[in-house]
């Protein structure tokens, strides 16, 4: 029948051309990241598509400030509040740039971002269970662990004296888990 029939939603405009990760905030908009790979002449940002399926800039992801681009991929909001993402600097530079962000939210309203953790090889996805949050570095690119992932975790209270610096080379003692 026609009301089964699949229909778009939503049409992204050009400054979205690489959806990845989405969240909802406390009014029920949805946050859709665009790290815009396909097309990296529109910079990396974090969208707003509101209630009425509406699209618009949310947050600019900052760009990193060697490799010139923000690429925002997993994002999730954290227990104090905050918007946290993954900003995965891999397809730009691959010695180590990827980080975690946090956009400092005042109000409901993005008024920063913040580095919280540096170091990442391709940081990917974030969870936050609890007072701690986990992201996925999905490529070591090591070239004796072919194939080799894994995931980290912080907890909140790390974040509180500045950027915490990983170890590179999966060598860090917040990596939890292991994959190859």
């Amino acid at each position: 029948p026609e009301a089964n029939r699949p229909k778009l939603l939503i049409s992204l405009p050009a400054y979205c051309n690489t959806p990845d990760a989405m969240a909802l905030d406390k009014a029920g908009n949805v946050l859709l990241s665009c790290p815009n790979f396909n097309d990296s002449s529109y910079p990396g940002i974090v969208m707003k598509i509101d209630r009425q399926n509406r699209p618009s800039i949310y947050f600019p992801a900052p760009a990193h400030p060697e490799t010139k681009h923000g690429a925002p991929m997993g994002l999730e909001f954290g227990p104090d509040g905050h918007l946290y993402y993954a900003d995965n600097q891999y397809f730009f530079d691959r010695n180590y740039k990827s980080r975690l962000m946090r956009i400092v939210m005042e109000n409901g309203t993005p008024v920063r971002a913040e580095v919280v953790v540096d170091g990442f090889k391709l940081a990917n996805a974030v969870r936050w269970k609890g007072d701690a949050i986990y992201v996925s570095d999905t490529f070591f690119d090591l070239p004796d662990e072919v194939g080799a992932s894994g995931v980290y975790r912080f907890r909140l209270s790390e974040f509180s004296g500045g950027p915490v610096k990983l170890m590179p080379n999966a060598k860090d003692p917040h990596l939890a888990a292991r994959f190859r």
